[in-house]
């Protein structure tokens, strides 16, 4: 039984965005000057989260598709028992862009988010026109990567 099943849609949805306040109230901006630098430290602030729950996953992302698709039903049984679920929100528009990302929850409560990366266009009067990105995590990368 989870705090869900006596609570109404709209205060699902009520509580669910007081967490995702919380948790970027807490959040720190990371800068890159390229998009792999920036999909690469997603990985690693998934990987911190994850960690910092006591669950840490080996393997290479080079086994073969037969490897890979094992590889994932034991991450989704290890998610299962440890009451762990990752969901990836792409439906904030304009201004909200940034809040698109990962959110990992356990049992139910958002322990860390991570952003999509964000593509900073430079100011025109700035020295350097190339592009960057940035990730807003609030992911212990620091203590657990």
């Amino acid at each position: 039984m989870t705090y869900q099943d006596n609570m109404t849609l709209d205060e699902i949805h009520d509580y669910d965005n007081e967490m995702v306040d919380e948790a970027i109230k807490g959040a720190k901006n990371y800068n890159f000057k390229n998009l792999a630098s920036c999909i690469k430290f997603m990985g690693l602030s998934v990987d911190a989260t994850l960690r910092y729950l006591g669950v840490r996953l080996n393997g290479s992302s080079k086994d073969s598709n037969t490897d890979k698709q094992l590889r994932a039903l034991k991450i989704d049984r290890l998610f299962k028992k440890h009451d762990i679920r990752i969901e990836r929100r792409r439906h904030y528009r304009k201004g909200e862009r940034w809040r698109n990302g990962l959110y990992i929850y356990k049992k139910d409560v958002l322990v860390s988010y991570t952003s999509e990366p964000i593509e900073m266009i430079p100011n025109k009067f700035a020295i350097e026109q190339s592009k960057s990105y940035s990730i807003i995590t609030n992911a212990k990368v620091e203590q657990y990567a």
